[in-house]
């Protein structure tokens, strides 16, 4: 959503100041307790502008209006409750694709894709999402957590990665969070691009407040629209 990515740029300041405000203030523990309260409740959406939203709620549909609903071409996604309404989990052999316009992003144009994320115990760098043409140019975008460090005893954190690919690697604009995000403990991720197609463009929020990221290449000069 153009519109979105605008307004979350306007609120970057102010939510930093509050979500510093809150990590030192007296209100932490109420604000985690109403977080709580949310979870397996359903959200309201704003459908102005909106391409896609899924529920999860025991089916990959579309509930926008826009009918971009998924489907399961292997495996079986499980439906669990999530951090706000429903979540569907997947495994290393579960395969899902979604609507035509899903993720039909032009990185000429601004967007905003945004979506809560909960990964497992995974040791190798692991894929989030993907709309890539194929795996040699890697023509598409695609969000991955890399370079797992282990934190506590049986416990790794990733960093957050996110490619938009014209020809990969000549063709390309990598960002990745400097910061390792913790397996097993939910995270709501925003990927907000102005439509520069430059690294400048593109912020990465973790959890409403901008992450701190490093710019891994910022060499894209192609469309990054494919048929996948």
């Amino acid at each position: 959503r153009a519109d979105q990515g605008e307004e979350l740029m306007n609120l970057e300041t102010p939510v930093s100041d509050w979500d510093a405000a809150l990590r030192t203030g007296d209100v932490m523990a109420p604000l985690v307790q109403w977080r709580e309260s949310l979870a397996g409740r359903p959200v309201t959406i704003n459908r102005e502008g909106l391409v896609a939203h899924y529920d999860f709620d025991g089916s990959l549909a579309d509930s926008s209006g826009g009918y971009e609903h998924g489907r399961t071409l292997k495996g079986d996604p499980a439906f669990g409750s999530g951090q706000v309404s429903r979540s569907v989990s997947f495994d290393a052999q579960t395969l899902v694709t979604f609507g035509n316009r899903t993720g039909a992003l032009r990185h000429d144009s601004p967007f905003s894709v945004a979506f809560w994320l909960r990964p497992t115990g995974s040791k190798q760098d692991m894929p989030v999402l993907q709309k890539i043409e194929n795996t040699e140019t890697r023509r598409g975008w695609e969000v991955w957590l890399t370079d797992y460090v282990l934190v506590d005893i049986q416990k790794r954190a990733g960093r957050i990665n996110v490619r938009f690919t014209s020809k990969w690697p000549d063709n390309a604009l990598e960002l990745r969070t400097r910061e390792h995000f913790v397996q097993s403990e939910w995270a709501h991720i925003a990927v907000v691009s102005q439509g520069s197609g430059r690294g400048a463009g593109l912020t990465l929020y973790v959890n409403g407040v901008p992450a701190e990221t490093e710019i891994v290449r910022d060499t894209l000069t192609g469309p990054i629209t494919n048929a996948a």
